[in-house]
C-alpha cells in the first residue's frame, strides 16, 4: 500500500456500530383500522422472515462499504514500485538530421512516450550524457517536473559519455527494487554493444544511415624557427559507403587562405598541411561546401593570436653571435648598449652577455656566459670541455631543441642561492650532473642563465641555437599563446572528435525507438474497491429504501 495512514479511516466503524446498537423503540397505539393491517401482513409472510434480518444485513453492508473505501484510500498495489532513470545522449552526433527534426528531438519524444506509460506511483529521473554529465531531475513521480526537465535538455558539440551516465544512474537507483535504466542514443560510442547486453539497461537507438563528411582535425601553430610562418593541419574524413567529393575552404577572418578540391573513397581520410605567412592574428576557419546530415562538423575554427613584437636590450661588447641571432628575429626590436641600463622600460627583455649586476633589474632577463655573481647565484669552478648529456624536456624553452651531445667550453659551475633554489629548474646538465643553465621563475621577472654557450663551443653553429633563443625570449616574456606558440607540441588542438562525426547507427545494436513505444498504463488498483463500494451503496439503497422490502 502507498498510503498506509489511510487505515485510520477504519475507525469510523465504531460510530456505525454504536448507532446500530442504539435503537429507539416505537410506542404502540391501538387504532380502529388495525385489523386491516393485520390482513395485509398476513398475505406477505415471506417478508416477515426478511424483516427480522433487515438491520443486521444493513450493518454488514455499511461496514463493507467502509472497508472498500478505506482500501481505495490506502492505494493498494502489487509488486515493487517502478523507478526509471532516463539517460539521454545529447552529444554532437545527436544533432544529425537523418530523422526529423533531429536525433535528439526524436530521443526526447520517445522518452516522453515511455514515461507516459508509467503508473501514478512510479518515479523517473533524467540524466544527460554529453560532454558534461548532468542530472536534470532526480527521481520524481510528478510528470510536470519530468516534462520541464526534459524540455531543458539541449544539444551540445561535445563527446558522448553514455557509459559514465549509466554508472551515475545506478548510483541514483542505489540498488533498490524496481529500478531500470533507459538509454536513448544513436549508439555511436565505444562499448555500446556491451551496454546493450546488461540486464538493468535498455538501449533504445534513434537515427538511421547517417552518411556524413566532416572536418575531424583542424589545428595551427607558428613555426619554431620563423613564427611569421603558420602551419595549418586539416583532416577530413568520410563516413559514407560511397565515393564523395567536396571543396575545402580555409579563411582567416573572412579572407581566403586556400581552397582545394577533395575526393574521398568510401570510409576514406584526407589530410594536408597548409602554410601561410602573416604577423596578424584572427579566427582561422575551415569549411566544407557539401551539406550532409551533421552540419556541426562541416565547419571548424581556431583562434590564431598575432605575433608579439619583443623589445630587447642587448648588453654586450660587440658579440657577433648574439647580435646576429637577435637581428634575424623578425619580431625583435633590438637595442645594443655596452653598459647595463639603470632603468629598463616596461615590456623590455634584457639580454646580458658576461657582465651581470649584483642586483638584477625587475624585468625578464637572459644571461649568457656570466662572469660574476648576483643575488640569484654564485660562480664556482670551471669545467673542462664538458658535453651536454641530458636536458629538461619539460621546459617550454627546449621545445624543438636537442642539446645532447653538444660540446661546450668556458663552463663555470652555477651555485644557486637559497632564495633562487625554490624557483629554478635546470635547463641541461653534463655527464657529471652539473647544470649548464637554469630557468628561474621569479616574481619580478623570469630569468634564464646559460653558462658557456658562446665562447668556443659548438652550440652557436647548430640549427638549434636560433630556436633556443626564440623559445627563451617567449618564455621570459611570459608568453601564453597556448597551442599556437612554438613552445608547445606541434599540433596540440583538434577541433573535432572523429567518433562524433561517425553518425552511422550500428545495425541491430538495440531496440529502435519506433518499435519500443509502450502501451498506455493500466488503471490504478484503487479504482476497483471504490467501484465495488458504489455498487454496494446502490444495492443497499434498493434493498432497504424501496417499498417491496418493507
Amino acid at each position: 500500500m502507498i498510503n498506509p495512514k489511510a487505515l485510520l479511516w477504519a475507525l469510523l466503524a465504531l460510530p456505525i456500530l454504536a448507532l446500530y446498537a442504539w435503537r429507539v423503540r416505537p410506542r404502540r397505539h391501538s387504532v380502529a383500522t388495525g385489523f386491516l393491517w393485520e390482513q395485509v401482513f398476513s398475505r406477505t409472510g415471506h417478508r416477515a422472515v426478511w424483516w427480522s434480518f433487515r438491520h443486521p444485513v444493513s450493518l454488514c453492508v455499511q461496514l463493507a462499504i467502509l472497508a472498500l473505501l478505506v482500501a481505495a484510500l490506502v492505494e493498494p498495489h502489487f509488486g515493487p514500485q517502478r523507478r526509471l532513470v532516463v539517460v539521454i545522449d545529447n552529444s554532437a552526433s545527436m544533432n544529425a538530421t537523418d530523422v526529423e527534426p533531429t536525433r535528439l528531438d526524436k530521443a526526447k519524444e520517445s522518452a516522453r512516450q515511455h514515461v507516459a506509460a508509467l503508473g501514478y506511483r512510479d518515479s523517473v529521473a533524467i540524466i544527460t550524457a554529453g560532454d558534461t554529465l548532468r542530472v536534470h531531475c532526480r527521481l520524481t513521480s510528478r510528470l510536470d517536473t519530468f516534462e520541464q526537465a526534459l524540455r531543458a535538455v539541449e544539444a551540445t558539440n561535445g563527446p558522448t559519455r553514455v557509459v559514465d551516465a549509466v554508472a551515475l544512474a545506478r548510483r541514483l537507483l542505489d540498488g533498490g527494487p524496481g529500478g531500470r535504466i533507459l538509454v536513448f542514443s544513436d549508439g555511436c560510442f565505444d562499448r555500446a554493444a556491451e551496454l546493450a547486453q546488461q540486464e538493468d539497461v535498455q538501449l533504445i537507438t534513434v537515427g538511421g544511415r547517417g552518411d556524413n563528411l566532416g572536418v575531424t582535425r583542424f589545428a595551427a601553430r607558428r613555426g619554431p624557427a620563423d613564427p611569421l610562418r603558420c602551419q595549418i593541419l586539416v583532416e577530413v574524413a568520410s563516413f559514407s559507403p560511397e565515393k564523395t567529393a567536396c571543396r575545402l575552404q580555409v579563411e582567416l577572418d573572412g579572407k581566403p587562405v586556400d581552397s582545394v578540391p577533395i575526393e574521398l573513397a568510401a570510409g576514406g581520410r584526407w589530410q594536408q598541411v597548409f602554410e601561410m605567412t602573416t604577423a596578424e592574428g584572427g579566427r582561422l576557419c575551415a569549411g566544407l561546401d557539401r551539406p550532409d546530415v551533421l552540419a556541426a562538423d562541416d565547419q571548424a575554427s581556431v583562434l590564431v593570436p598575432a605575433c608579439p613584437i619583443y623589445q630587447v636590450a642587448l648588453v654586450t661588447r660587440d658579440d657577433l653571435y648574439l647580435k646576429k641571432v637577435l637581428e634575424a628575429r623578425s619580431r625583435v626590436n633590438l637595442t645594443v648598449v655596452d653598459t647595463v641600463p639603470e632603468e629598463v622600460a616596461e615590456g623590455t627583455i634584457l639580454v646580458l652577455h658576461q657582465r651581470v649586476p649584483v642586483v638584477l633589474p625587475e624585468c625578464p632577463i637572459l644571461v649568457i656566459d656570466p662572469t660574476g655573481p648576483c643575488q640569484l647565484w654564485e660562480l664556482g669552478d670551471s669545467l673542462e670541455g664538458p658535453i651536454v648529456a641530458g636536458q629538461n624536456d619539460g621546459l617550454p624553452l627546449l621545445t624543438d631543441v636537442r642539446l645532447e651531445g653538444v660540446r661546450l667550453s668556458g663552463i663555470r659551475r652555477l651555485i644557486l642561492t637559497d632564495k633562487a633554489q625554490s624557483m629554478a629548474r635546470p635547463v641541461a646538465w653534463t655527464a657529471d650532473g652539473v647544470p649548464v643553465g637554469y630557468a628561474i621563475d621569479r616574481p619580478g621577472g623570469r630569468v634564464v642563465v646559460l653558462s658557456g654557450v658562446l665562447g668556443g663551443g659548438e652550440l652557436p653553429l647548430r640549427t638549434a641555437f636560433p630556436i633556443l633563443f626564440t623559445n627563451t625570449l617567449e618564455w621570459a616574456a611570459g608568453s601564453t599563446a597556448g597551442w599556437v606558440s612554438c613552445l608547445d607540441p606541434p599540433y596540440a588542438y583538434a577541433s573535432r572528435l572523429p567518433g562524433e562525426s561517425d553518425v552511422r547507427v550500428p545495425a541491430g545494436l538495440a531496440t529502435r525507438a519506433e518499435a519500443a513505444h509502450p502501451g498506455p498504463p493500466g488503471p490504478p488498483l484503487w479504482l476497483f474497491p471504490a467501484a465495488m463500494a458504489l455498487v454496494l451503496l446502490a444495492a443497499e439503497w434498493h434493498l432497504f429504501q424501496r417499498r417491496w422490502t418493507c
